[in-house]
């Protein structure tokens, strides 16, 4: 059963007034929201500032989907994988980060990586490897999370977060079998020198033509603004005893 709108911890969802809220709840669309953790998570790394990685998803996806325009989000997951191969300070972060996110409702989807070796030549033709590191199961689960949703007619309309078209044929296959359902792709903070994937924007059925032909397109993408206004709090208080601390590399540069 999807989390409703209603189960959100307060740090991460606005509030309504009483029975006006009661009455408006029955006339808004559901909205599910699927998050492509690494893709998203990659793009606001490159603005190269740390402090937008402590992102309230909730908050971030109200930004395309307003109560006040009708929208009730439903549910939100984010897929990602824990990165074991990594240092002892990364996975600390990852572990603060999730436990706010689960603190605030979201559902978590974990995958796994997958070490592979890479091999090169030098300029004298002489080979060398080494050692990285891939996240698998990812994209499946982001597609089957897709395809669930539109069998299942939970909502009115899923927002996927990501620039990855791997997630192309899910949208489109789902589109196809529940023609009610509206699906949006949110492209990630871009660099100037990416652009929107344009498969995944005719997946959702955005690409149009006018008269003489000219193709254009709506592009959704998250910006800067929207990660500054979708900030979680530097402290979480669990319960009396407990609390999520953000941690000090995810601090503003003025607060460190």
């Amino acid at each position: 059963m999807p989390a409703t709108h209603a189960s959100f911890c307060e740090v991460c969802r606005g509030t309504r007034n009483g029975s006006a809220a009661f009455l408006f709840l029955y006339t808004m669309k559901k909205v599910s929201v699927f998050i492509d953790g690494y893709n998203l998570y990659h793009a606001i790394n490159n603005l190269k500032k740390p402090h937008l990685k402590w992102v309230n998803l909730f908050n971030l996806a109200k930004q395309f989907a307003r109560p006040d325009h009708g929208f009730e989000i439903i549910q939100i997951k984010f897929f990602t994988a824990p990165p074991l191969h990594k240092s002892i300070e990364v996975q600390k972060r990852y572990t603060a980060y999730i436990k706010a996110l689960k603190h605030c409702g979201v559902a978590i989807i974990e995958g796994k990586f997958k070490q592979k070796l890479l091999t090169y030549k030098d300029g004298d033709g002489k080979s060398f490897t080494r050692i990285s590191h891939e996240e698998k199961e990812s994209d499946v689960n982001i597609a089957l999370a897709i395809l669930e949703d539109a069998f299942e007619k939970t909502s009115d309309k899923i927002l996927v977060i990501t620039n990855d078209s791997d997630i192309s044929p899910a949208i489109r296959l789902a589109r196809k079998k529940n023609q009610n359902l509206r699906i949006n792709v949110i492209t990630p903070p871009l660099i100037k020198t990416k652009r929107a994937n344009y498969d995944l924007v005719d997946a959702c059925g955005d690409i149009n033509k006018d008269r003489k032909g000219q193709v254009y397109f709506k592009t959704r993408m998250i910006t800067e603004f929207h990660l500054e206004e979708s900030l979680l709090p530097e402290e979480i208080m669990v319960n009396d005893k407990t609390k999520i601390v953000i941690p000090d590399q995810y601090k503003k540069p003025h607060d460190k």
